[in-house]
C-alpha cells in the first residue's frame, strides 16, 4: 500500500488569508462560540492556543485580528481540496480540516513516479484552490502524515517502501498520538525519539501504558494497519440574503433571517433530512463579520425550532452596526426519523374518511411517506404476516 497525505496547516486561517491577501503576516485568531477554533502561526508564537477563550487570546496577543469562524466557507474550501485528491485516487479519506489521505497504490503507472504525481497534485491544488500544502508518501497513514508535517510548505517527502521505521526513528515521540501524561512519563524515562521508544519490549509497553501505549509502540515501529475510509461529501443546507440598504439589528433583520429558516427547512423537507446544528453569520457595513453556532437538543426540520435557535444566535451576535448580509447554514444532517402523529379522536371509524386525514399530511410531508394497511392474517403471531402494506395513492 502507498498512501499520499496532504496537510494544509491552520486551514481556516489559510482560507481567510487566501480570500483577503492583506491579512498575510498579521496574527489571526478564528473564533467559534467564544473560543479559539484556529489561529495563524504568528498568533501561536505569541501564546494563543486552541480552545482558549477569546478574552485570553486577546490578552496574550493584543495585536491579533479576531475573526468569526465561517464554517460553511471552510467546508466548501476543504471539499475542493478533497476533489483534487479524488482526481488521482478513487479512495480518499478526510481527516481534520486541511488533512486528507489518498490511496495511490496502482496509480503510479499513470504519472510515471510518485514524485511526479505529487507535483501534479500540488499544481492542481494551487490552480483550483489557490492553496499550498505539504505532502508525504509512505506505506501507511501515520508515516505519510509525519512525512508531510516535517517537509515544509509546497514540498513533498517520499519514504521508500519498507523504510518507514528507519524514517521515524530519529523523530521525537511528541509526534505520536499519545496523551500528555504518557508524554511526560516518557520524558522522565529519558525517551526522546521514536527510535528509542520502538526498541522497548512490547509487553513492557503494554503493561505500563495500556492500549494507548501498544498502539503508539506499533506506530513508532512503522506499523500502522489502518485502512483508508473513503469520505462522504459533507452535507449542509444553507441560504443567504444581501440587504440594500443595510438593516439595523432589529425586528426587520429577525424577520429576514426567518425567511432564511423557511428556505433551509424547505430544502430539508424535500430531501427527507433533519439538522442538529445551526450556523449564522452576519456581515456589517465596515466589512467585519460575526458568526455563532448552536447545537440543537435533537435533530429537527421544524422551522419553529430552528427559528427559535436563530433568534438566540442573533441575540448573541447583537452589536452596533448595520447588516449587509446574513447567511444561515444547517449542519449535521441526517435522515428524518418516523414519528407517530395524533390524527384526532376517531369516534366512528366505520364512516371515517381516511383520505381526508391523509391528504393534508401527504401535501405537507410527501405522499411517498404514507401507506395503506390491510389485515392479511389476523391470527398470525408475526406482525409482518398479519398486515400487508401498499403505497398510498389517492383515488380519482
Amino acid at each position: 500500500m502507498r498512501i499520499l497525505c496532504l496537510v494544509i496547516p491552520h486551514f481556516p486561517a489559510s482560507i481567510e488569508r487566501r480570500d483577503e491577501p492583506g491579512l498575510e503576516g498579521q496574527p489571526l485568531v478564528i473564533v467559534q462560540d467564544g473560543k479559539v477554533m484556529d489561529c495563524s502561526p504568528e498568533a501561536l508564537d505569541e501564546g494563543v492556543r486552541m480552545g482558549m477563550k477569546v478574552e485570553g487570546a486577546e490578552r496574550v496577543c493584543p495585536e491579533a485580528l479576531v475573526l468569526a469562524a465561517d464554517i460553511a466557507r471552510y467546508e466548501g474550501a476543504f471539499e475542493r481540496v478533497r476533489e483534487v485528491l479524488a482526481g488521482v485516487s478513487p479512495v480518499v479519506e478526510a481527516g481534520r480540516w486541511g488533512e486528507a489521505y489518498a490511496d495511490i497504490s496502482g496509480q503510479i503507472s499513470h504519472c510515471g513516479d510518485e514524485g511526479l504525481l505529487c507535483r501534479e497534485v500540488g499544481r492542481k491544488l494551487h490552480e483550483e484552490t489557490a492553496l499550498k500544502g505539504m505532502m508525504g508518501v509512505a506505506g501507511n497513514k501515520f508515516a505519510s502524515y509525519v512525512a508531510a508535517c516535517t517537509i515544509g510548505w509546497g514540498r513533498a517527502l517520499l519514504i521508500r517502501p519498507g523504510r518507514e521505521r528507519e524514517f521515524l526513528a530519529r523523530l521525537p515521540v511528541d509526534l505520536l498520538p499519545i496523551n500528555e501524561e504518557m508524554r511526560e512519563e516518557l520524558r522522565l524515562l529519558g525517551i526522546r525519539s521514536m527510535g528509542q521508544f520502538s526498541q522497548l519490549p512490547a509487553a513492557a509497553v503494554l503493561a505500563r501504558f495500556g492500549p494507548q501505549g501498544r498502539k503508539a509502540h506499533q506506530l513508532a515501529q512503522g506499523r500502522d494497519g489502518q485502512l483508508l475510509i473513503p469520505c462522504q461529501r459533507p452535507q449542509v443546507v444553507g441560504a443567504n440574503l444581501e440587504f440594500e440598504p443595510p438593516l439595523e439589528m432589529d425586528e426587520m433583520l429577525v424577520r429576514a433571517v426567518g425567511e432564511l429558516v423557511q428556505t433551509c427547512c424547505e430544502q430539508l423537507r424535500k430531501q427527507g433530512l433533519s439538522c442538529q446544528e445551526v450556523h449564522l453569520t452576519v456581515s456589517f457595513e465596515d466589512g467585519s463579520s460575526h458568526g455563532a453556532q448552536r447545537t440543537l437538543s435533537g435533530p429537527t426540520a421544524d422551522p419553529k425550532m430552528v427559528e427559535a435557535s436563530e433568534r438566540q444566535l442573533l441575540t448573541w451576535l447583537s452589536c452596533a452596526g448595520r447588516v449587509t448580509e446574513a447567511r444561515l447554514v444547517l449542519g449535521r444532517l441526517q435522515a428524518q426519523e418516523g414519528k407517530q402523529l395524533r390524527l384526532g379522536v376517531i369516534s366512528r371509524p366505520a364512516k371515517m374518511d381516511l383520505a381526508g386525514f391523509v391528504r393534508p399530511l401527504a401535501t405537507r410531508f410527501g405522499a411517498d411517506r404514507f401507506y395503506w394497511g390491510r389485515v392479511a392474517n389476523s391470527s398470525s403471531p408475526l406482525a409482518e404476516l398479519r398486515f400487508a402494506w401498499q403505497r398510498w395513492v389517492e383515488e380519482g
